[in-house]
């Protein structure tokens, strides 16, 4: 695929402080890091876009002021419910639709997160350890294992041996919160985006045909459009001063690809 090259001049950008209500959208108990879960933002428009866009610290990108979510880069009325860290799961999915049942949403833009980011454990499916890091004792994730320095006592190679097992799980997870999705919303189209961590060289090689190869086999079968940009990745944005969570100007580069297919 060809370079995807961005030009931010002259083109309208919401201040992101200016336009998202901050409120407590999904309830108390999800506020982290006293921010908001969901983040909502209203673009001008003229058609009318209900977006939900969900994935991990990729998509949430509201941290500091060097990032900026693709989110509020959209047209029309976009929710935001990215998370820091997180992995393939459902929870989030299913406490928006339990808190915003009402909401008519257009699409439903995917970024999807890394398989490595699961419990070590193949038969651990807690909703909360799908994560890229584990603060107890006894968990590890993959990420974890596959991240650190290989003289760090949690270093193993041990999740290449399961990769089928630990892909299987992975998609078996990204299947539960299609039919999710189609459950609460019939008619929406859902995008999957891949927006790849290619700069820590073991979470890169254990990932890399999950993207390529499962997941796209995956969208093809079950009528999701798949964004896959060969540039859509890490060591790209950084490299071309896009941000790793991406800026302001990488924000743009993916809204702009996204919109291609709303």
């Amino acid at each position: 695929m060809a370079d995807v090259e961005s030009n931010t001049e002259d083109e309208y950008i919401p201040e992101i402080d200016t336009v998202y209500r901050r409120g407590r959208l999904l309830g108390d108990m999800l506020f982290i890091e006293k921010t908001p879960v969901c983040l909502e933002v209203i673009n001008p428009s003229d058609k009318k876009y209900v977006i939900l866009c969900a994935g991990c610290s990729f998509t949430h990108c509201h941290k500091g002021p060097d990032e900026y979510p693709y989110a509020s880069v959209l047209p029309g009325h976009t929710y935001n419910i990215g998370k820091r860290g997180l992995g393939i799961c459902s929870k989030y999915f299913r406490i928006f639709y339990k808190r915003k049942p009402d909401v008519n949403l257009t699409h439903v833009v995917y970024q999807v997160p890394c398989p490595s980011r699961q419990p070590v454990d193949l038969d651990d499916f807690h909703k909360n350890h799908f994560r890229a890091a584990m603060k107890r004792d006894n968990l590890r994730s993959v990420w974890q294992q596959l991240s650190v320095a290989i003289t760090h006592p949690d270093s193993s190679l041990q999740p290449f041996e399961k990769r089928t097992q630990y892909y299987k799980k992975a998609m078996d997870q990204v299947d539960i919160n299609v039919k999710l999705i189609r459950k609460n919303q019939p008619n929406v189209k859902i995008i999957f985006l891949r927006y790849e961590h290619t700069q820590k060289p073991l979470i890169y090689e254990f990932s890399k045909k999950f993207y390529k190869k499962i997941l796209s086999d995956y969208c093809k079968e079950n009528d999701i459009t798949y964004i896959y940009e060969k540039n859509f990745n890490t060591q790209w944005f950084k490299k071309h001063n896009y941000g790793v969570h991406p800026n302001k100007a990488g924000a743009k580069l993916i809204a702009d690809k996204i919109k291609e297919y709303l």
